[in-house]
């Protein structure tokens, strides 16, 4: 679950696009590079690949960064739960809520999750310095 707040929109990638993202981790947004990296890669997920690509794009300090996203589920409001003493130290997840099945899902602090991406302030810099 990402906060609505962080989130600036959501796009899909063709598979023309997705191809030539995978190789720069870059993608061109309107004719300005984004960087992005995959939320299944940082939590460590090993479900295969879509054959489409969703694409959330949210606020990182003063720039834009993209997280792929296997799928987009929509727009709920929930209430988030505190971190049992397991989850704490798990960078980039700050709370829990339920889903509509009854399951659970945890919440993503953007901010902390990419400042646990080794590398992403580097390609933060050069998407900015390519505008």
């Amino acid at each position: 679950v990402l906060p609505l707040d962080e989130v600036l929109e959501c796009i899909e990638l063709s598979p023309e696009q997705r191809a030539e993202a995978e190789s720069e981790g870059i993608i061109d947004l309107r004719g300005e590079p984004l960087a992005f990296v995959h939320l299944r890669d940082v939590l460590g997920s090993r479900a295969q690949r879509r054959p489409v690509e969703q694409i959330v794009v949210v606020r990182y300090r003063s720039a834009r960064v993209g997280l792929a996203v296997d799928a987009i589920q929509g727009e709920r409001q929930t209430v988030i739960k505190p971190l049992g003493r397991l989850f704490r130290s798990v960078p980039g997840i700050s709370g829990s809520t339920m889903r509509p099945d009854g399951g659970v899902a945890f919440v993503i602090d953007v901010a902390r999750l990419l400042r646990s991406v080794a590398g992403i302030d580097m390609r933060i810099s050069v998407s900015m310095s390519r505008r």
